[in-house]
């Protein structure tokens, strides 16, 4: 059996090596998602939630990951994305997780109430900060 150094291992991931090491950097997907201004949309996802009517709102970062994680790949159902936050790497790190050994879990219904609170208008804003990144 092959013996590892635990000094060389990462005490917070499974496998030692964060997401940014395991996904290649020139990955489609993950050229999109390091050129996007995270912050300026997280500020447009935050939008979502100045109701009062939606109680346990989920962080902000992991919702507009979502949403950015829908639009790069090819108009997925609520469900389909749902599974993808649970066991994809390149999901994950779209959300901003570090690691992947993380256990993620959503409702693809708190998907369908982020948009509805987000809004037509920020959703074309967000949609129009993809488009002019992946082109």
């Amino acid at each position: 059996m092959h013996k590892i150094n635990s000094s060389s291992l990462n005490s917070n991931s499974l496998f030692g090596i964060s997401l940014s090491e395991l996904i290649p950097k020139d990955h489609p997907k993950r050229v999109i998602l390091d050129k996007l201004p995270w912050d300026e949309l997280v500020k447009i996802a935050k939008r979502a939630y100045v109701s009062d009517y939606w109680k346990d709102k989920p962080n902000p970062r992991i919702m507009i990951g979502l949403f950015v994680w829908s639009c790069v790949s090819d108009d997925k159902t609520y469900r389909m994305i749902k599974e993808d936050f649970e066991f994809h790497s390149l999901c994950a790190y779209a959300c901003g997780f570090k690691n992947n050994d993380a256990v993620r879990k959503i409702h693809h219904t708190t998907l369908i109430k982020f948009e509805e609170h987000l809004g037509k208008e920020n959703i074309l804003k967000i949609k129009d900060i993809i488009e002019s990144i992946s082109v």
